[in-house]
């Protein structure tokens, strides 16, 4: 407890203290700051696109409803003139689509739904009776507009909508259809001239989720998600506002809504999160640069200030902790002071013999040194205490010192001469070593057993690769030998099958397989990596060591080890041999070259021996699905054995019975 106290009443507590405040200051002014610059952005956005959203709807309720009223004219010229003069009719749409640039044609089918009159060239064949512009109107009685899906009106013109609706006679019967089509291009223009962002939307949807227009050309009739359309027509009030993820472009959006008065149409703008909150990014980017000079200089002084007093106290705490150490020590003397006699005779030992030794003063007192010192260790000291009175330099020596109990303490002994010449006083101290002893001991035992451990592989026990490169750099330049490389065939579908426990277990098989195979004679086994192995053969010849390689793969392949993935449905290995003469290359290089006949025994089709030195030392790969056992043997590309002119096949490409 009164330490914590003395650290929270340091100076260096009182300076972080300060340091952390004056931080978290600025630090709470600039989060403050942040929230409230974000709150005010949003809100600024959302008074933007409620605002722009309803000029939009505004817009659309204005350009539908001036065709509405043209359309209006000519239903109350067609219930009272059923048949107007066609001249009159014409220029009065004529005149009227002048006036209307978002219109592109106007035009009035009978009712049986061809042309009575049109503002461009309609075919008086053509039959609209089919379309919902003309079906809708025809069926369903009343005044209202219609207002068709996005198409192409006539033939290879712009999207249109068609705006429709219903003429009847003086009885109410009906008597044809008065439409409207509006170019969907002229309101995209409209819409594009507005600044929403780089990536900002403006949309005009009907009511059933289709697109109509949009400001950044997404085809007119696209389906939007009726969810986001169910929200917007379901809302308590006729606009709104909120976030969503655009189903046009799959951006996390703000967006505001307004549903246009007596139409089926939903105006629609919309802002990425991003660009909505870039200026409010870029100014807390401005803020918390500028409030990193200040706090940077502020944490700087601290930590010099930090730094001074830490020094101060460390200084004080040194001083204090020596002049303790020194009371301490003169107090209670943890080694055995000594003095003798140039002869070696005890005249002074230190009342710490008691405690360490078990010896009363007074038994040294007089006796010689030698008395005390195990037999064997006598020269030792003797040679010390002699050479110190010889030289008068420290002299230090380490034996073993007999005990109360008798048994022996090792003890370092350092002897240094006092008094002048003739009449040296030897002064020796004694200092327990024996528990440093016991961990030297138990030390050379575990660099020993480390030794071991660094050369052996953990899991099969055979040495590592590190042993085989060594024992490759031991064998002498005139030294014959083979080195085979093995490799387990198909052992990563073994593993994929089995599992990894069972491919440990596979591995330590083969391993106790090769070890016991290469256990006579000075042979050198090892694990090179994987489920790779190698083994060298000192003093061996090309046909002892092919002899070893085959007889070491039959009994691999003799321990029926279930392999579902193999040819034979067993493990079997593959074994590159390679052969140097007395003379020959570098041990290095005949381990790749075993490492490359490797390879071409795996590429004949596994389960096999080949020889380095048989190789025409260009092999080609083999073709895809080609069979390994129609491979020709690694004796030659030609497929005939060695030495003979009769084709064999590879000895290995035959399973062995009862397996």
């Amino acid at each position: 407890m009164t330490r914590v106290r003395a650290a929270l009443l340091s100076p260096i507590t009182g300076v972080a203290a300060f340091v952390v405040i004056l931080c978290a200051c600025v630090g709470a002014v600039l989060v403050f700051k942040a929230v409230d610059g974000r709150k005010a952005a949003l809100r600024q956005n959302e008074l933007e696109l409620r605002n722009l959203a309803h000029s939009v709807a505004a817009h659309a309720f204005q350009s539908i409803r001036s065709a509405d009223l043209t359309l209006d004219a000519v239903a109350d010229q067609m219930r009272y003139a059923p048949a107007p003069a066609a001249e009159r009719m014409l220029r009065f749409l004529r005149l009227r689509r002048q006036g209307l640039p978002q219109v592109r044609d106007f035009g009035v089918l009978d009712t049986t739904g061809h042309w009575l009159y049109a503002t461009f060239p309609a075919p008086p064949s053509e039959d609209h009776s089919q379309q919902t512009y003309f079906s809708v109107p025809r069926d369903v009685e009343g005044t209202a507009v219609q207002i068709s899906a996005p198409l192409v009106f006539r033939g290879d013109g712009p999207p249109t909508v068609i705006i429709s609706r219903r003429l009847g006679g003086e009885d109410g019967r009906f008597a044809g259809v008065a439409l409207a089509s509006l170019d969907l291009s002229v309101l995209a223009g409209f819409y594009k001239t507005f600044e929403v962002g780089r990536i900002g939307r403006i949309s005009l949807i009907r009511i059933d989720g289709r697109l109509i227009a949009d400001s950044r050309d997404a085809a007119p009739g696209t389906e939007i998600s009726s969810q986001i359309i169910n929200q917007m027509a379901s809302a308590s009030s006729n606009s709104g506002y909120g976030e969503i993820v655009s189903p046009l472009d799959g951006l996390a959006k703000f967006i505001a809504w307004e549903q246009s008065q007596n139409y089926p149409l939903i105006a629609t703008v919309s802002r990425p999160q991003s660009e909505v909150l870039a200026a409010w990014r870029k100014s807390l980017q401005s803020d918390a640069v500028v409030a990193l000079g200040p706090v940077t200089a502020v944490i700087m002084v601290g930590i010099a200030l930090a730094l001074q007093f830490g020094h101060r106290m460390r200084t004080e705490r040194r001083l204090s902790e020596g002049e303790a150490k020194y009371r301490l020590l003169t107090e209670n003397a943890g080694d055995v002071v000594m003095q003798c006699e140039p002869d070696g005779t005890v005249s002074y030992v230190s009342p710490s013999i008691e405690r360490i030794l078990g010896w009363r003063v007074s038994d040294w007192i007089g006796q010689p040194h030698g008395t005390f010192v195990h037999a064997d260790d006598h020269a030792i000291a003797a040679a010390a205490i002699a050479r110190t009175a010889g030289v008068g330099a420290l002299i230090s020596a380490t034996y073993r010192v007999l005990k109360s109990d008798l048994t022996h303490l090792h003890v370092e002994a350092r002897f240094r001469c006092a008094g002048g010449a003739g009449q040296c006083g030897i002064i020796a101290c004694l200092r327990d070593v024996s528990e440093r002893q016991r961990m030297e001991d138990e030390l050379r035992v575990l660099n020993r057993q480390l030794g071991s451990l660094a050369t052996t592989d953990g899991l099969t026990g055979l040495p590592n690769r590190r042993a085989l490169d060594a024992a490759l750099r031991e064998i002498a330049d005139d030294a014959a030998f083979a080195v085979l490389m093995i490799d387990v065939d198909d052992f990563k579908p073994f593993n994929d099958h089995f599992g990894h426990i069972r491919g440990d277990d596979c591995l330590k098989h083969v391993a106790v397989m090769i070890e016991k195979l290469t256990r006579e004679g000075n042979a050198f086994a090892a694990r090179y990596g994987g489920e790779e192995f190698a083994v060298i053969l000192p003093g061996s010849t090309p046909q002892r060591a092919e002899v070893a390689a085959d007889a070491l793969r039959l009994a691999v392949r003799g321990l029926a080890i279930a392999h579902p993935a193999a040819p034979l449905r067993v493990l079997t290995v593959s074994v590159g041999i390679s052969f140097r003469p007395r003379g020959g290359p570098d041990p290095i290089d005949v381990l790749r070259e075993a490492d490359l006949a490797l390879y071409e025994a795996k590429r004949l089709g596994r389960n096999r021996t080949v020889v380095f030195a048989m190789l025409d030392g260009d092999v080609a790969p083999l073709a895809p699905g080609a069979d390994p056992c129609s491979t020709p043997d690694r004796a030659g590309s030609d497929g005939t054995a060695a030495g003979t002119s009769e084709p064999r096949m590879p000895p290995d490409c035959t399973p062995a019975k009862g397996i």
